[in-house]
């Protein structure tokens, strides 16, 4: 630096002494030159435009290479607006525009973000070089205009010479591509890099790599930087940190290498920087390795750097996601200490210790935060707000004396918990209200207050809540209609329930079959009247009524405890029934005569129930006067043998009352009948392959019935092979799969199938069949193929015992 400071005072020394010896015109432009160029390679860019205006007033001639010297210096200090007007004031002196002074004019509208002026200058070459297309594809990378990038890159591609594409272009090119979010083709332009056979240098590997970061291709991103120690090309700190990141973003995240990444910087001689440190421990704090980033900050202060507020609060992230209060406290008291704690630190903190030991605690934490003078977010309040969802009153004063006041937006995960706070306690115009609280309300935050609705009854705002969720841009998926028709349903609004669950949509975005919402209208109603008026309004939209569907309603919900009806429930079952085959209720078919073999089965079995449940009140003794019991009692009671069952009401001609019990393996006992004459009329079918069985869309009770009837056919298979001496275990020896959907369709207490086919296997059998949701797939329960062998070759049973042969 010092050698540059002589040399370019000698030259401003020499033209002073040739001006001061009376030299003029051209014998003053060499010294000019000198000067020029000596001032700005120095970065003197000031001294380098007095010279330039001392120039024009010596009477030289203007000369391309002092303005393009002049004109680099000032790119170089970020001068562009300067640099144009150089541009220009050659350009006015009559100086023809050439590429080398064009190029530093394109640069500096690059550096100055200028990239539409950039293109414009590079248009008005005639024979614009390399170096010149270089500066341009550098200013479309500044500004990600990835289209404009591979435009001109494929004008260089088509050149030669000293216009042909290089390194540093595709470099710029794939900067410019992973800027606008296109990093698959930055990466394309790395293969074609490479097929026309130029070889990358370090800024093209650290393109590739940063497009590898921001594809979360950590696996590519690990072997382009092995790629540069093989071609022997230096990594600087810049790529590592890329690679690291990449680590961290990927997923799952890769700590081991990015710890392997900290090491190999190391040993090839690129220290380490606190951005390095921090992208590693990114990557821990990704995978809720706490121990790893605490390990990682005493590192970092053994290199002799000092952690900032990002490694602090990266740290506290980690600790925060491992659910580690007592971690988090500590890390949240170091940065403190080192006076490097901002409210997000805090905010992770306080996350972790809501987890861990709850809102109150939580909240303390918050405290000290406004005592640090750190204003709370609402992330800070967004974990005391989950944490205190079973708490309404503290929920209510939290959003009444701070948030709101506070303006603060709360995100859709705590701002459901304070819609669910309201709902829980029957408050559903605040449970609306708090819509306006989140920033962008998601399906699953209009859910919550349509469920606030509905258990308020308040059918209306329920709603209106879709009309909305439409007025904002959120599309309502099936959890949020049908928790919609449910409070519908509730407030005695069937058609509109029965229309909202007209929009419900398959997997594959088929809408559902008429049937299938209709079957699930049905679920939602709590009467033997609500039932009626469903099926009127389904009759008036001319749907058909799925008889299983309606015999398992039938069973399953009245048997739940609805009320308000005067018959037992299978009793109620086989005169709806009876009217679906008189046709004066509508069923599947083309008109009342149609009553296919399904729906003589289920009529037949409603049939038998209605006369076995006489039989089976006498056996149990299960009749009880109505002033014994107690009417606000649940629905769910034990009798005087011991036995379990589902009780109701029946009102007589006298006014009085006695109580029915239908014991539960009655009610099992009812449906597995029914699905077994489904199934053998064809109707019904739970396989989908050889050792698979499909009950997605089923409900709990209709999933039993299936699981029981596969086991059971499984058992009579098992017995006749037995009996022929076979040794093989059948279509099932490796096990069974049974598919059970990830309950996205499913209510308000969200998804219970597998739980409830894991109960059965666990509980339901003797002895019982292991079985496991697959890793990756909540949607599958995979049984054990030997422990179904074994429930097979001893016999195994179907619990509880069925009390009709």
């Amino acid at each position: 630096m010092l050698a540059r400071l002589i040399a370019w005072q000698e030259a401003v020394d020499l033209l002073r002494e040739q001006r001061a010896l009376s030299y003029t015109g051209p014998e003053l432009l060499p010294s000019y030159r000198a000067a020029i160029t000596s001032v700005s390679r120095a970065g003197r860019w000031r001294h380098a435009l007095k010279l330039v205006d001392e120039l024009a007033a010596d009477g030289v001639v203007a000369d391309p290479i002092c303005f393009s010297e002049a004109m680099g210096a000032c790119r170089k200090s970020g001068q562009w607006k300067i640099t144009l007007k150089l541009l220009a004031d050659m350009r006015e002196a009559g100086a023809p525009p050439d590429p080398y002074t064009t190029s530093n004019a394109i640069a500096a509208c690059a550096a100055g973000g200028q990239w539409e002026q950039a293109l414009e200058l590079l248009d008005e070459l005639e024979e614009p070089n390399a170096v010149c297309y270089n500066a341009a594809l550098s200013a479309c990378a500044r500004a990600g205009r990835w289209r404009e990038a591979l435009t001109l890159l494929k004008r260089l591609e088509d050149g030669s010479g000293a216009s042909a594409a290089n390194a540093r272009s595709y470099a710029s090119a794939m900067t410019a591509c992973t800027r606008g979010k296109q990093w698959q083709r930055a990466l394309q332009l790395w293969d074609q890099m490479q097929e026309r056979g130029i070889r990358p240098d370090g800024v093209a590997y650290g393109a590739a790599v940063a497009a590898c970061c921001e594809g979360r291709q950590a696996t590519r991103a690990l072997r382009l930087v092995q790629a540069m120690r093989s071609a022997n090309v230096r990594a600087d700190a810049i790529v590592f940190n890329s690679a690291l990141s990449a680590c961290a973003r990927n997923r799952p995240p890769l700590w081991k290498p990015a710890r392997q990444l900290l090491r190999d910087m190391q040993r090839w001689g690129v220290p380490p920087t606190t951005v390095s440190y921090n992208a590693a421990l990114a990557a821990a704090a990704a995978a809720r390795n706490w121990k790893a980033a605490l390990r990682l900050m005493v590192a970092m202060r053994a290199e002799g750097l000092t952690p900032d507020t990002t490694s602090f609060g990266t740290a506290l992230s980690a600790c925060e996601r491992a659910r580690n209060w007592q971690a988090a406290r500590t890390v949240l008291d170091e940065a403190r200490a080192a006076e490097a704690a901002d409210i997000e630190c805090f905010n992770s903190a306080i996350s972790a210790v809501a987890r861990g030991q709850g809102w109150k605690a939580a909240l303390a934490l918050l405290r000290e935060a406004e005592v640090a003078g750190l204003p709370p977010t609402a992330r800070s309040y967004g974990p005391v707000l989950l944490a205190a969802r079973r708490q309404p009153k503290v929920v209510a004063k939290l959003v009444q004396d701070e948030i709101r006041p506070r303006g603060l937006r709360l995100g859709p995960f705590s701002g459901s918990a304070v819609i669910s706070a309201f709902g829980a306690a029957k408050q559903w115009r605040a449970a609306v209200g708090a819509l306006e609280l989140i920033e962008e309300p998601n399906a699953a935050c209009f859910t919550a207050a349509a469920a606030a609705c509905g258990r308020s009854r308040q059918s209306s705002a329920a709603l209106e809540l879709l009309d909305r969720m439409e007025a904002v841009g959120v599309v309502p998926d099936g959890r949020a209609l049908q928790t919609i028709a449910w409070a519908a349903a509730r407030g005695g609004e069937y058609a509109a329930s029965l229309a909202t669950l007209r929009r419900l949509r398959t997997s594959d975005g088929r809408p559902l079959a008429p049937a299938d919402s209709l079957g699930v209208a049905l679920s939602v109603c709590e009467s033997m009247e609500a039932i009626f008026e469903l099926i009127r309004a389904a009759e008036a939209s001319g749907l058909a009524v799925d008889p299983l569907t309606l015999y398992q309603v039938v069973l399953e919900g009245w048997a739940a405890g609805a009320e308000g009806t005067a018959q037992s429930p299978v009793a109620a079952a086989a005169s709806l029934l009876r009217g679906l085959g008189d046709g004066s209720l509508p069923a599947h078919g083309d008109g009342a005569g149609d009553r296919d073999e399904a729906l003589d089965a289920m009529i037949e079995a409603a049939d038998d129930a209605d006369e076995a449940l006489d039989d089976v009140e006498a056996e149990l003794g299960s009749r009880y006067d109505d002033d014994e019991e107690d009417e606000e009692e649940d629905a769910f009671v034990d009798n005087d043998d011991g036995g379990e069952g589902f009780a109701f009401e029946e009102d007589d001609d006298e006014g009085g009352g006695e109580l029915w019990l239908l014991p539960v393996a009655h009610v099992e006992a009812l449906l597995d009948r029914a699905y077994a004459k489904m199934v053998t009329a064809g109707q019904l079918s739970p396989w989908t392959a050889e050792a698979m069985l499909d009950l997605h869309g089923y409900s709990v009770a209709l999933a039993g019935a299936a699981i029981r009837y596969v086991l059971r056919t499984l058992a009579h298979e098992h017995a006749e092979r037995a009996a022929l001496g076979a040794v093989d275990g059948g279509r099932c020896a490796d096990g069974l799969v049974v598919i059970t959907g990830r309950g996205r369709g499913s209510g308000e207490e969200g998804p219970q199938l597998g739980s409830a086919v894991l109960e059965l296997l666990a509980h339901g059998l003797d002895p019982p069949i292991e079985a496991r949701v697959l890793a990756g797939n909540e949607g599958r329960v995979n049984l054990d193929g030997e422990s179904l062998q074994r429930w097979l070759k001893e016999g195994g049973r179907v619990l509880p015992k069925e009390i009709i042969e």
